[in-house]
């Protein structure tokens, strides 16, 4: 049986990947919640998923997420402001991505951007801004039951 959680969190994964790609910066995806000190993140530009949740009603996944950017030395933060405009515009509501099975990257339905979606003010840390879009995405079928 597909691990939903894990599934859930590929997909919101490869949304940040093609996101990196799209943007040819060599951005790096990188999960903001397994590296609690700054020293420890890349020396890039990152993209990638923070206080991450699943909820599953009545079979239908519900993901919960902040998506962050972090820049690297980008003086008055000109890159970053940039970056999240266009990952803004790639997250309005009613958008769809693919979900996908995190055993083999396989579609496995649809997920659909959930209004609202909010940019988050900037916060800083000792050595670089990161900036995070909430948002919640909804699963278009059930799983399990």
């Amino acid at each position: 049986m597909t691990d939903l959680y894990e599934s859930a969190q590929a997909s919101v994964l490869n949304i940040c990947k093609n996101f990196a790609t799209e943007t040819g910066g060599g951005m790096a995806v990188f999960k903001f919640d397994a590296h609690a000190e700054t020293n420890s993140w890349p020396n890039n530009d990152v993209i990638g998923p923070a206080e991450f949740q699943v909820e599953v009603n009545v079979g239908i996944l519900e993901i919960e997420t902040l998506i962050g950017i972090s820049t690297l030395n980008d003086t008055n933060i000109v890159r970053l402001d940039k970056l999240i405009s266009r990952l803004f515009t790639k997250l309005q509501p009613d958008k769809m991505f693919p979900f996908l099975d995190a055993g083999n990257g396989a579609p496995m339905g649809m997920m659909k951007v959930k209004s609202p979606v909010v940019v988050l003010p900037v916060a800083r840390t000792e050595t670089r801004p990161v900036k995070f879009i909430g948002l919640s995405l909804g699963t278009d079928r059930a799983f399990g039951a």
